[in-house]
């Protein structure tokens, strides 16, 4: 970074000597102290209410942040004033530190929420090229080490790719990349929802049996590849309609971004169950080793989508998340002993009714001019054509569902 630049600098290690441990929420308190102090004084008297803003934090968590960072002597209180800001010397130090320009502090398509986690994972991480910074840690190891949940942690590394965007590309694809996303994740909630909260609990019965957790499993895949290509191939084919009824013609951008995330929400979906493989089969090392080739994979597919511009960019991503399901497929193997290609054939039988239907669509070609009439008949086609495939195909995930409707409507008569 250009020391030209205005920016603040963040100590690694920040409250370690005291022992005292921070999580990002003091780390993005001290990080606005520092852009708010004098350069020459390191001195700052900035408001518990101006920190409480910016942070979107209460003030009593500013004042719990302040008294972590002043007993770490990250901090001094020079003077406390009732009805007036307090005035605090900000230690000066000859650790390591990182610097966070001014503009990211005060980005709008960050949240405070995501600037905290990046502000204290940095000393956990490492650049090759001063852009990019990779970890080898895991999520867990990373969430213990900022003593944050891994639920969080994860949602602030799902909304990354917005802040990538707004640095690279103009507010405009932002928002249409919002737009998309917001209605891709819809997709994923309707196809996983329901299996994701009772997934876990029943891999951790089967544990002892490798033979029955490895059916499990694969019964698993079929259902989730099913639903997801069904949610997603109605979305797809519905895309240009969905979108200008929900948010307008100015909106028709979002459209081609949405079905290419469409087209990859497997991806997402997928990557939960084989965490929970390692997780039960108690294999935590291989998270470092599909940490590793997740991130060389996303260092080749970034600066494409640099290059050649915005859609590129969620093209290479959206590849990448594609291609990063390999490491999982070697990983389930090596835990239960579930060969590689049985899996991708599993996932790829359902591949392929979804293209079928959508590409004998592209033939059909037909519109009423009507968003709702072509939303029906959209929906209806696509249900038909991909149902009827894999009933046709006698795709497991197919007969699952049908067997699992069946017993809840005969269950109801009674």
């Amino acid at each position: 970074m250009d020391n030209k630049v205005q920016h603040i600098q963040v100590p690694h290690d920040l409250g370690v000597a005291k022992e005292i441990k921070m999580n990002p929420t003091d780390y993005l308190i001290y990080g606005y102290m520092r852009k708010n102090m004098d350069k020459d004084t390191f001195q700052t008297f900035v408001s518990l209410r101006t920190l409480a803003e910016l942070a979107r934090v209460s003030i009593n968590t500013v004042q719990s942040s302040i008294k972590k960072l002043n007993a770490a002597g990250e901090i001094k209180i020079l003077e406390k004033k009732k009805g007036r800001s307090n005035i605090y010397e900000i230690q000066k130090s000859g650790r390591y530190f990182e610097r966070f320009t001014y503009e990211f502090m005060d980005a709008e398509n960050t949240t405070p929420e995501e600037k905290g986690v990046l502000l204290a994972m940095q000393q956990y991480t490492s650049t090759n090229d001063g852009q990019f910074a990779i970890t080898t840690k895991t999520n867990k190891e990373l969430a213990a080490k900022m003593d944050i949940s891994t639920k969080v942690l994860t949602r602030v590394f799902r909304q990354l790719d917005t802040f990538i965007i707004g640095k690279l590309y103009s507010a405009a694809s932002l928002g249409l990349f919002n737009r998309a996303k917001s209605l891709n994740n819809l997709v994923i909630e309707c196809s996983f929802s329901a299996i994701r909260s009772t997934m876990l609990p029943t891999f951790s019965k089967l544990q002892n049996d490798v033979e029955l957790l490895r059916n499990s499993i694969i019964k698993l895949i079929h259902v989730i590849s099913f639903l997801t290509f069904l949610f997603a191939g109605l979305m797809y084919m519905c895309a240009d309609d969905l979108i200008i009824i929900l948010y307008g013609n100015k909106w028709e951008g979002a459209i081609e971004i949405f079905k290419i995330l469409g087209l990859f929400s497997i991806t997402i979906c997928l990557p939960v169950v084989y965490d929970a493989i390692i997780s039960v089969v108690n294999r935590m090392s291989l998270y470092l080793w599909i940490g590793i080739i997740r991130n060389m994979i996303l260092l080749i597919a970034i600066p494409f989508g640099i290059i050649y511009g915005f859609h590129a960019y969620i093209w290479s991503v959206s590849i990448a998340s594609g291609i990063n399901l390999i490491p999982y497929f070697f990983a389930a193997n090596t835990c239960i002993q579930l060969p590689v290609a049985s899996q991708i054939y599993t996932i790829v039988r359902y591949v392929a009714p979804f293209i079928f239907a959508i590409l004998l669509w592209q033939i059909i070609d037909y519109s009423s001019r009507n968003h709702f009439i072509d939303i029906f008949l959209k929906s209806i086609y696509f249900l038909c054509t991909y149902v009827g495939y894999n009933m046709w195909a006698k795709n497991n995930g197919y007969v699952i569902c049908q067997t699992l409707i069946k017993n809840t409507v005969a269950k109801n008569k009674k």
